[in-house]
């Protein structure tokens, strides 16, 4: 493969944009979409130059070049940040599971399963969370390279037509997947590899275009690479809702630009110019550094303007380290006599990093620093309750029934459930979860029998369907026999609370929530609907039977993170001055406000108004706030204690 000083030239602009502050560059994410088409074109060209005997030498040579291009430098990083990370994240269990499935390829597997948004705050504080990317193209690399054999395009003209049509039809239908799923709607779909590879095959066109296409680079010729650039850069400003259109537009301007640069032009020299190329030279070390010196910022000091320049450095002395003494000679260096050793080692070299992380993981667990915030430690119930039994997931595939809601009565004084008196149930996601730590003390200090069950990201309703369940209509399902376990249970006099998110139903009126009733997507307006019309039938079905109905509201929430600002290594991060911790309180009174109405009030249900006792006391103890707080979204055990009187009251007195 000839040279192309330019291609490093795109791959420092690439690296340059992805990631840059959003407030500045709200699409700078597009860097990555204009990597996956450099990477596309990259691998096409390497693999025409080479000439084979036989497919498992074809096979070996490429894997080996792949091994000895991605794993030293990798593995270097992964392992250091492994480490660091450990003793900086109070819970760094997906960190280090995320820098684990980065070495094997799969960490977008990973990020998809535990359903991360890429443009959500939490992930700026994972460290590994840029190695989805690369895990894209490692199993692209499954795919690609028998194609390319079986099709026969090294060895015939008819081989690289058969290799076109197969890249078009695949692109074709992963094109319309990712149209159709849509990142911004479902943003576990951003990290798959199918609906990423007609990117990766874009590139892949475009070398054969230029190799043996010369009519189409003879047009392409024609278009001034200048205009092409000045296309590409209006993109990078535009809102990241616009994903889908954003990215088509930068892939196809990128393959364009690919193929009309030429030798001479203004944005030749600009790509050519030295130190441009030497940053793409470093582009591999750059995308994995970059991300960790940013993230383990985020966690400590912060970013800001007296910050950056010094945090610009220790990028480029970490990515030029790891290029100089890592990256490159092992690059070129023989690692063993032949390719299948050299492969068995690179698997080894894994297997060590990984048993390494797993080792950092137990050890993290193990030990208790002096501001640690672990989760079995701070958050929820888990003496008078048993928290194992009685919190499920929508991913689970064991659907609850009433042998498993029989588990959640509170406290040991509570366990028969034939025992005369009232008794309060509750249900929800992890904001039942949460509250469980003042629900088991009023238990206690008023000898209330209480039950408690929680279904972790589901909704609380009869009929409705949520995207994001594993099995359809899990949610709906699991809260009907929770409710049908209360009544059945409930002597008259019984109480029946539900204390959810109100991010399901919170959002502009028109715009499709994720929530839908059959094959029909609900926007929020009519998912707030249905979530009214589900309580007046619940309260008058319990008022028929004697029992109330409650509803907690929602909390105010943090716009950062408790667990970066209760370390001390944190004191200079301007993110965790508690005046800029209140300005997104607002987000959760909504619920307050839909719950408040006449007709529902005149239903018999009884609001529990957990939000305003803890603004009220957020707003005049600002500094105290972080210990309330498990993470920007749920309350501690102290949180929570701190509703003990009003939850108490609305109990009593309903």
């Amino acid at each position: 493969m000839k040279y192309r000083p330019e291609i490093d030239g795109m791959r420092a602009f690439a690296v340059l944009i992805n990631h840059f502050d959003k407030r500045i560059l709200p699409s700078g994410y597009l860097g990555v979409d204009i990597f996956f088409v450099i990477s596309g074109y990259v691998i096409t060209s390497s693999l025409s130059s080479r000439n084979h005997s036989s497919f498992v030498d074809f096979l070996l040579a490429f894997y080996e070049r792949r091994i000895k291009r991605i794993i030293p430098a990798l593995v270097f990083c992964v392992s250091i940040t492994g480490i660091v990370i450990a003793f900086l994240d109070p819970n760094p269990s997906i960190s280090l599971n995320t820098a684990l499935t980065s070495l094997f390829g799969v960490s977008n597997l990973y990020l998809s399963k535990i359903s991360t948004d890429y443009f959500s705050q939490a992930t700026e504080l994972n460290p590994f969370v840029q190695t989805w990317s690369l895990a894209v193209e490692e199993q692209f690399y499954l795919v690609y390279p028998l194609l390319f054999w079986f099709t026969g395009f090294s060895r015939s003209a008819r081989g690289r037509s058969i290799l076109a049509f197969c890249l078009l039809v695949f692109s074709s239908v992963s094109l319309y997947a990712f149209i159709t799923l849509n990142p911004a709607s479902h943003p576990y779909i951003y990290f798959l590899m199918p609906p990423r590879f007609w990117e990766l095959a874009a590139g892949c066109l475009i070398s054969c275009s230029l190799q043996h296409s010369p009519f189409i680079l003879g047009l392409a010729s024609r278009i001034p690479s200048l205009l092409v650039c000045a296309l590409i850069v209006p993109l990078l400003f535009t809102s990241s809702d616009n994903i889908v259109p954003s990215t088509i537009s930068v892939v196809l301007l990128t393959g364009l630009l690919l193929l009309s640069l030429e030798n001479g032009s203004s944005v030749y020299r600009i790509f050519t110019y030295k130190h441009i190329v030497q940053t793409g030279l470093l582009s591999y070390s750059l995308y994995l550094w970059h991300w960790v010196v940013l993230s383990i910022s985020r966690w400590t000091v912060g970013i800001h303007w007296w910050s950056l320049p010094f945090q610009l450095i220790l990028i480029l002395i970490l990515s030029i380290a790891s290029y100089c003494f890592i990256e490159e000679p092992l690059r070129r260096r023989d690692w063993c006599s032949t390719r299948i050793l050299t492969i068995t080692s690179g698997l080894f070299i894994l297997t060590i990093s990984a048993t390494l992380l797993k080792i950092v993981g137990v050890i993290s667990e193990h030990v208790i620093l002096p501001y640690s915030r672990k989760t079995s430690v701070v958050y929820s119930e888990r003496i008078l309750w048993d928290h194992s039994s009685c919190v499920f997931d929508r991913t689970d595939f064991h659907l609850p029934g009433p042998s498993d809601f029989e588990k959640c009565f509170i406290a040991k004084s509570s366990s028969n459930i034939t025992n005369s008196g009232p008794l309060v149930f509750w249900y929800g996601n992890s904001y039942n979860e949460q509250l469980m730590p003042a629900a088991a003390t009023i238990s206690s200090l008023h000898g209330i029998r209480m039950n408690s069950f929680a279904v972790i990201g589901c909704p609380p309703t009869l009929r409705l369907s949520y995207s994001e369940e594993k099995i359809p209509g899990y949610c709906a399902s699991s809260f009907r026999k929770y409710l049908e376990f209360a009544i059945d249970h409930s002597p008259r006099g019984s109480k029946f609370v539900i204390a959810a998110s109100p991010t399901y139903w919170h959002g502009p009126s028109g715009k499709l929530s994720a929530l839908s009733l059959g094959s029909r997507m609900l926007t929020f307006s009519q998912a707030r609907q249905n979530f009214i019309d589900e309580l007046f039938q619940i309260s008058r079905l319990l008022k028929k039977k004697d029992l109330s109905l409650l509803v907690t509201s929602g909390i105010p929430e943090l716009m950062s993170d408790p667990n970066v600002c209760s370390n001390p290594l944190s004191y200079y991060n301007d993110a965790c001055h508690p005046v800029a911790s209140q300005s997104g309180f607002v987000s959760n009174r909504s619920l307050v406000s839909l719950l408040s109405s006449t007709q529902l009030l005149s239903s018999g249900l009884t609001i529990i108004d957990i939000y305003s006792p803890l603004e009220m006391y957020i707003r005049s103890n600002g500094s105290d706030i972080f210990a309330l707080y498990y993470n920007q979204t749920h309350l501690t055990k102290k949180g929570a204690s701190l509703l003990i009187p009003v939850i108490a009251k609305s109990l009593l007195n309903s």
